[in-house]
């Protein structure tokens, strides 16, 4: 069954035709025939989403592809069946059933396509795939995303994900006209791709297991605890770490769902109870001096929220 059958754009045997129609649609393209011109026969399908837009190219001819360079689109070339051949930088990356190669906007590159290689092309705006690199990070990006071109790990959980959108819009294509459902799938494509196809930000996202630390967060709990007595302001914190209180506040719910208020308040309340535990009481204003000594200054505001956290008074546990 032709993937995104109900999404038809247009069916054309003329190259000079179907190249025009190819740019109106996605970009220009050179396509140049490698057999007979009679046996070409464009089948051209397309589905837009949010900021993602899904087009299933089938040539019926062997052909050479020469996409012009696009500096605002990645383009994710997935092969649902066939063989094809994709030419960057003089290497050559034979793709086969389920292959897939992802072009970064600075990536040129060329193809070659079996006339019996049909695809499913991916579009993806440029502003909208970082947008959500810099979401799912809870950070500013400091460099431009770029893809390795070619991988063969995790092919088949994004296989997996491209079949069950095309399965979507095969069964129920009158959902995917509405604005839920295309929010749903373009999330889901983006999310799923960010994970599966390597690029210049994968090492930083799996690090440290499942949670991931943006940089600018790391330097300020670490700058953080080394202030504990004597806290930054959020400016000065943003400008230690190089970075916007905007975006530090957000990393910080983001990833320790807590506000940086909460955070620092959390790590004194711990290291207040820690000297508490190791004081003795009989020493005159002992109490007052190790709240002071960690820069409490509210010291009836302090004991409120060390009495929520530990079930008792700071004297309590100087007493005890």
């Amino acid at each position: 069954m032709r993937p995104l059958r109900h999404f038809p754009l247009f069916r054309s045997s003329n190259i000079d035709e179907a190249q025009q129609l190819i740019a109106q649609h996605v970009k220009p393209h050179s396509i140049q025939i490698a057999g007979a011109e009679s046996s070409l026969n464009v089948d051209f399908s397309g589905l837009e989403l949010q900021g993602v837009s899904l087009f299933h190219v089938f040539y019926g001819a062997k052909v050479h592809v020469n996409p012009e360079q696009n500096s605002r689109s990645f383009f994710i070339q997935s092969t649902l069946s066939g063989e094809g051949e994709v030419i960057h930088q003089g290497q050559k990356y034979h793709t086969h059933d389920h292959d897939t190669v992802v072009a970064s906007p600075s990536t040129n590159y060329s193809m070659v396509l079996q006339e019996n290689c049909s695809r499913l092309a991916i579009e993806i705006d440029r502003d909208v795939l970082q947008g959500h690199l810099a979401s799912v990070m809870a950070c500013d990006l400091d460099q431009e995303l770029v893809f390795d071109l070619h991988c063969k790990d995790n092919q088949q959980s994004w296989q997996n994900t491209i079949s069950y959108v095309l399965q979507q819009a095969d069964f129920a294509p009158e959902l995917l006209g509405k604005a839920p459902m295309k929010k749903a799938l373009s999330e889901l494509l983006l999310s799923q791709l960010l994970e599966t196809q390597p690029h210049n930000y994968s090492e930083q996202m799996r690090r440290d297991g499942e949670l991931m630390l943006p940089n600018h967060l790391r330097h300020a709990i670490d700058f953080i605890q080394a202030n504990i007595c004597s806290p930054p302001s959020m400016v000065e914190l943003a400008s230690h770490c190089n970075t916007s209180v905007r975006t530090l506040q957000r990393s910080f719910t983001r990833c320790l769902n807590k506000t940086p208020v909460e955070y620092i308040r959390d790590l004194r309340l711990q290291a207040v109870h820690k000297t508490l535990q190791k004081k003795s009481s009989q020493e005159n204003g002992a109490l007052t001096r190790i709240l002071l000594d960690h820069g409490i200054t509210d010291l009836g505001r302090f004991a409120s929220y060390y009495r929520k956290k530990f079930g008792c008074k700071p004297s309590e546990t100087l007493n005890s």
